[in-house]
Formats: C-alpha cells, structure tokens, sequence
C-alpha cells in the first residue's frame, strides 16, 4: 500500500499486528495529512496492483523472515490455539509464497473499509483539521472479529524451528506492564547476568483481547544450552509463582510506570493503541493515567498470584536442534507433557497394517528388510508407518497444502505439520501427486502451488519443526 501510495519525504511504516494493519506517518502537519490521503487514495485505486510490484514486495518479504516465507512455523500462539485468530500471528501463513494479485485486491476490498478505519492524530494539530479520506464501504455479510477464545489450558513444552528457548503465558491486561517490567528484570538477571545461558533475554507482550496479554519471554540460547535453559527458565518461572517476583522486579515495576508517566511520547502511543482497540475491537477505553497511578504502587503479590495462575497453563517452546534426552526425562525436568508436534494420531502398528490392506502403499525402499517406511493413503486419511510406530493423519484437518519443488507439505488446523519428499520414496513423485490429489478431493482450495524460486539461495533448509515422511 505505501508503495502504492507514491514516494515522499514523510518517515512512514507499515506494520501489521495481532489484529491490525497499521501505517504510520511523522512530519508536517501538510505532509503527513497528503500521505494518509494518498494511502487512502491506494486502497480506493488496489485495482491498479500489477503482478510486477506484487513480485517485488514477495522478495522483500522472503528476504525478511525466508523460514515463513514458504512455510507456517508454530508459534506459541499456534500451538495455543491452532492456525485461527491469535494463533496465526507469529506462525506466518502457508501461502504468503503463493499469493496472487487476485487475492491482494479482494483482501484489501474485504477490509480496508471506512468502518474499520480509525486515523489517530498526535502533535500540535488544529482543533478543525480534517483528514477528509474517502475509503470503500464495506462488503454485506463479513465477519466482525471477536474475542479469542481461552486455549490451551495445560502446560506443554514443544520443539521450535526457531531455537533458543521460549515461556508463553497469559496474564491480566491491567497487569501486564507491570508484570512485564518485573519479568524483563527477573529472567534477564538470572538468566544472562548470573548464569550466562544467553545473551538476549526479552519480554514481548500482545493484547489478544480486552482483558488478557500474551507474555513471552525469549531466551536467545544456543542449541548446546537450550536444554539448560529451560529447564532453568520453567523453574524461575515456578518459583516466582511461588514466592513472587522480588523485591528489586517490584522496584524495576514501579519505575517502569513512573517513567511512562513522564514520557509524553510514550503515552501518546499507548492512548493512540487503545483508541484504535476501542473504535475497531470494540474494547472498553483503558484509563492510562489511573493504570500507571496502580503501577507506581504495584504490590509483588497482586503481580504473584496472577503469574502463577498464568504458569499452570504456559506454552514452552525449545530449540528442536537441541540433544534433550529422553522425553520422559525431560518431561519430568520441565514439570509439563513435552509434545512433539506431530501431526496425527499414533495408533498401533498392527492396526495400521490392517486398514492399509486394500490401499495403495508406497514404500522407502524395494527391499522388504529395508522398507522401514510406509506410506499409504486410504479414502480419507494418510496412514504412515515407520518401523515400529505408525500414524494416522486425518486428511479432513489439513488447513492447507503446500506444494514447492516436487514435496508437499501439510498444515494442519492446528498448526502442525507434515513434509512428504518427493526423493525420500521409491515412486515419490506419485506419493507426492496423490495426496495432493486426495486434498483436492475434498477442497480444491486448499492446495497451493508455489512458484519456482529464481534463486534459491533464500530458500530455508528442511525440516522447520514439522515431521517428515521420507
């Protein structure tokens, strides 16, 4: 859109949130006022998108995060609550590979509307400015977005693409900058300063909806220390439950609060996000001044009690390059259900063999002693056996299919993932072709074909988290 929307000197932004697009302008009054109107002009005029600068922003994007460009990699909002509403962000999306220009110009039809628009003005503006943008009406029928519903609701610790290490929780709106502040104070002193596991150790938040925050502490720790770290990190995590956050997290809280309150600049931002939260989320209007009053005086056991309620249901991500030993073991170490994020349902060998009978089986190898690999497709379903275990994949819960250079891969609607090779089967062009086939069957739509990549030096290795049947 900013492309769109013609060069010029204004310091401008696009970004897009959890559930927003936002861009954003800073200079003159007179500038910033042609840009937004510009921008508004881009949304009325997408029909003139060509399929040349929808190109040129796909390799901008591939440049910028290459691992989601082609593929979803699971977020702990993903693993929360599948591929739908929070659960998208952070995942990337399957297709952003496969987009057309077709699809661009009817999502932007479908959303960038007067309804759902808010322009928020900071600086020294006249009381009678106006903006005066024209933007389309909205289409009949679209769905208005609604809160996200609870998720996950017991701990579980997943294998990441992503490495290092990662504690997501969800806390009390009210709270969470002071939760925040106490979080960035407590896990940064104890697990860069004292125990040198990393150097990055950050707390990110996003409002999922009125009254709830996702906090995610990330800890940027090698594959060699990311089984170390957390461990460690879960156990701070307990402890804090337990005991609180202390009393220098308490401090590092209430300074955090009495510096937004005499950040002009800062408040600015916060009041211009919750406008936008009220006018289009329909979220009640948050009283930043009375907030940040709570802050300068927050209390470690209102901040205690909330945090341990947030840890029995944590999602915890680690680096899924890292030697964690035996998964019972580990699971006792981290106190959670470790899950592997596989994306079917283990049955038994036995019963797989039964229900392939009949079917077409395609095999590793011609050589029966060495066929320990088996994949075979039933009328709705994919069974895969590999030596002593086997899978059942319901073919029913594939959001999306992904077809890049001879393999396939399939998203689940949870977020889970399954990579068939073309080369890793004897006949893996025909394995490969007919559960492509058997998804068409039952949605044409959800087959998507990405284009050959003129230089695959971009291209993100193998694997990314998802299971692979060779």
């Amino acid at each position: 859109m900013i492309r769109l929307a013609g060069s010029d000197a204004v310091f401008k932004d696009g970004e897009t949130g959890l559930w927003t697009v936002a861009f954003s302008g800073t200079g003159t009054e007179s500038t910033c006022l042609d840009f937004v109107r510009r921008l508004a002009a881009a949304v009325q005029d997408i029909d003139r998108l060509t399929d040349e600068e929808l190109a040129l922003e796909l390799l901008i994007v591939e440049s910028e995060d290459p691992m989601r460009f082609l593929e979803t990699v699971p977020s702990p909002s993903t693993v929360r609550w599948g591929l739908q509403g929070p659960g998208l962000f952070g995942a990337g999306t399957s297709t952003v590979a496969t987009l057309t220009r077709e699809e661009v110009v009817t999502w932007v039809r479908e959303r960038f509307t007067g309804d759902r628009a808010v322009v928020v003005l900071t600086g020294p503006w006249g009381l009678d400015v106006d903006p005066a943008l024209s933007l389309p009406s909205p289409p009949s029928g679209l769905a208005r977005i609604s809160s996200a519903s609870s998720g996950l609701k017991v701990p579980v610790a997943v294998p990441t693409a992503r490495g290092g290490a990662v504690l997501s929780v969800l806390v009390p709106a009210a709270l969470a900058p002071s939760i925040a502040a106490a979080a960035q104070h407590r896990f940064f002193s104890a697990l860069r300063h004292n125990a040198g596991l990393a150097y990055v150790v950050d707390v990110q938040t996003d409002r999922v909806d009125a009254g709830t925050v996702l906090l995610e502490v990330v800890v940027g720790a090698s594959s060699q220390r990311a089984r170390e770290t957390v461990v460690r990190l879960v156990e701070l995590a307990r402890q804090i439950g337990a005991h609180g956050f202390g009393d220098e997290a308490v401090a590092r809280a209430r300074l955090a609060a009495s510096l937004t309150k005499a950040d002009a600049d800062a408040r600015v931002a916060i009041v211009a996000d919750d406008a936008v939260r009220t006018h289009l989320l329909g979220h009640p209007a948050d009283d930043l001044e009375a907030e940040l009053r709570v802050g300068e005086l927050i209390e470690d056991e209102a901040m205690r009690v909330a945090w341990a309620a947030a840890v029995e249901e944590a999602v915890v991500m680690v680096d899924e390059d890292a030697e964690l030993g035996d998964p019972a073991a580990f699971s006792t170490a981290v106190g959670m259900r470790w899950d592997e994020l596989a994306p079917a349902v283990e049955v038994p060998v036995t019963e797989a063999r039964r229900e392939a009978r009949g079917h077409r089986t395609w095999k590793n190898s011609l050589l029966a002693p060495l066929a320990s690999d088996r994949g075979t497709l039933t009328d709705d379903e994919l069974l895969v056996q590999s030596g002593t275990r086997a899978w059942r994949v319901p073919l029913q819960e594939v959001a999306v299919a992904v077809v890049a250079e001879g393999d396939v891969v399939l998203v689940m609607r949870d977020g889970r993932r399954l990579r068939i090779e073309r080369d890793g089967w004897l006949r893996g062009a025909s394995f490969v072709a007919a559960v492509v086939a058997a998804v068409e069957k039952i949605d044409p739509v959800l087959v998507r074909h990405v284009p050959p990549r003129p230089d695959k030096t971009l291209r993100p290795e193998d694997g990314h988290g998802e299971s692979t049947a060779r």
